[in-house]
């Protein structure tokens, strides 16, 4: 059968198919993605045209269909992946019988048998392509894991090892999104934000690649043993880190990080250079970085910035106010 049979047929089986109540993960959402974008289905339908297929009006109507026909293939095999299936290039699914009747079952199998047989117009090279895509973003890391207090400005700004797509939350966040990736001189400062992270309060956990490229990192506040959100280029990565956030006993902080009340940043004074204006205007900043989740307020006593949840002024102390993502501005 040809290629356009084989998708039409696909299309035809799952015509009566009623969607059921199976969540759509970001699993799903990030392998549809890559299929839908993979295959060219414009191409298809203006080669189906050239052969006398009058079946849709239109491409936009076939591409239409087709994905929802791709998301009722999700839908009714719900496909979930762990950590231990990714080490065998596995996969669990709604378990199905020859007449394409759901058993009530859930089954393990490798992942390349399951995209023969939920998608069976996928080329030799397409599959190859999205067990490429598996291997990178749930397969095993080979990457080491490591702790710092100091030296966090070369960590933050490490070369990035292998990039590969995967689903961002507020928790789980793409390393090439961070600002603080950048060294100091791109933020137009002296010395680089994140070093005010050395107060001591604060330990800076990461992954490094066999070539010694930044993977990961994940910053925790030591005197609760809370971390923050993880940054990771890829979710093996995200999933390491926060499997040894677990080995350490560390727990995620909460979403308005109050758990960090009281905790110091290094009170270190720099220029930001105001690039922008045509008047040279510099401006004396503190650095320190975006804080992930914070909501609160900041003082200083010229040796260290605390973090607090109170807007009183403890005696002795000067506020301190968010200039932009460069620092703080003492009022």
């Amino acid at each position: 059968m040809s290629r356009e049979g084989k998708i039409l047929e696909l299309i035809n089986e799952y015509l009566t198919y009623s969607k059921v109540d199976s969540g759509y993960n970001s699993f799903h959402s990030s392998l549809s993605s890559n299929l839908y974008n993979m295959v060219d289905f414009q191409t298809i339908f203006w080669d189906m045209r050239e052969k006398g297929n009058r079946d849709y009006e239109s491409s936009s109507a076939f591409l239409v269909t087709v994905g929802i026909t791709l998301g009722k293939v999700f839908n009714k095999y719900n496909p979930e992946v762990t950590p231990e299936m990714a080490l065998e290039k596995e996969i669990e699914v709604n378990g199905v019988n020859k007449r394409g009747i759901k058993t009530g079952k859930r089954t393990v199998m490798k992942f390349g048998r399951w995209l023969n047989q939920a998608f069976p117009f996928l080329t030799d090279i397409e599959k190859e392509k999205l067990g490429d895509w598996y291997s990178d973003n749930y397969g095993p890391l080979n990457a080491t894991f490591h702790r710092a207090t100091t030296g966090f400005e070369n960590i933050v700004t490490k070369r990035m090892g292998k990039r590969a797509g995967f689903s961002t939350t507020s928790w789980r966040k793409s390393l090439a999104d961070s600002c603080m990736r950048y060294e100091a001189s791109v933020l137009n400062l002296t010395g680089h934000p994140y070093s005010a992270y050395e107060s001591g309060d604060w330990e800076l956990c990461y992954l490094l690649d066999q070539n010694g490229y930044l993977l990961g990192r994940c910053l925790v506040n030591l005197p609760t043993g809370t971390h923050s959100a993880i940054y990771g280029v890829s979710s093996p990565s995200i999933q390491m880190l926060k499997e040894e956030m677990r080995k350490l006993g560390y727990t995620q902080v909460s979403e308005d990080a109050e758990e960090w009340d009281g905790s110091r940043l290094k009170y270190i004074e720099d220029v930001w250079y105001d690039t922008d204006s045509d008047n040279e205007d510099d401006v004396m900043v503190f650095l320190v970085p975006y804080i992930d989740l914070f909501n609160g307020y900041a003082y200083h006593d010229r040796k260290y910035i605390y973090l607090s949840v109170s807007s009183d002024r403890p005696k002795g102390t000067y506020y301190v106010d968010p200039f932009e993502s460069n620092g703080f501005n003492e009022l």
